[in-house]
């Protein structure tokens, strides 16, 4: 964003006169937000120091009765916020991810809680992920579907991890944006070809 005239309408190195407005802070950036079930964390470092940092969050899939995870969040939190969360946690820890867990192989966590707390994500977009496995099979063989840069919103207190974002919302919510992505491309494509014809009639 910027101003329409005067100094601050022209870009300057070194200069915050403009604004970047990132697709997550939107409020249909990705339509719904999603409901995810914590199933680890890793160590907060520097301020975050004594509490949990970021959080690997899963939807869940009644049809396998599994947890697949989606993503790592470490953003949207207060100091008051994971304060309450690390005590929160404290008595849901588990030595091992579940066996009803789907996580990466490569990820390990510095924690791992029994499927209790639920919180509400947004995110800028869904992509297909090699890592992550959340509604796998449902859009790609192989591949799952991530959150590309998710925020915390909210403690879902009143729901219960089975009550989390599906796989198959997931999938859906992942199909919904790509035909959306699709008409904006057309129509990109549209109005370069009728600038083009215009500026063609021009000369």
């Amino acid at each position: 964003m910027k101003a329409l005239d005067g100094p601050e309408s022209t870009y300057a190195p070194a200069k915050r006169a403009w604004l970047k407005v990132k697709k997550d802070y939107l409020a249909s950036a990705a339509g719904d937000t999603l409901d995810l079930v914590v199933l680890g964390a890793d160590f907060g470092q520097g301020k975050r120091a004594g509490a949990y940092g970021g959080f690997l969050l899963a939807c869940y899939d009644p049809d396998s009765e599994r947890y697949e995870a989606i993503t790592k969040c470490g953003t949207g939190f207060s100091e008051a916020d994971l304060k309450q969360l690390y005590e929160v946690l404290q008595p849901l820890i588990i030595d091992t991810p579940r066996s009803d867990y789907l996580v990466p192989n490569s990820g390990t966590t510095d924690a791992w809680f029994s499927p209790k707390l639920v919180f509400e994500v947004r995110c800028a977009d869904l992509s297909i992920s090699p890592l992550y496995k959340a509604a796998v099979g449902k859009v790609d063989t192989e591949k799952g579907i991530a959150l590309r840069f998710p925020r915390f919103v909210r403690l879902r207190d009143d729901k219960a991890a089975e009550q989390a974002t599906s796989a198959d919302q997931v999938a859906e919510m992942y199909r919904k944006q790509a035909v959306v992505a699709s008409a904006v491309q057309s129509a990109a494509k549209l109005t370069g070809k009728k600038r083009k014809r215009e500026d063609e009639e021009d000369s």
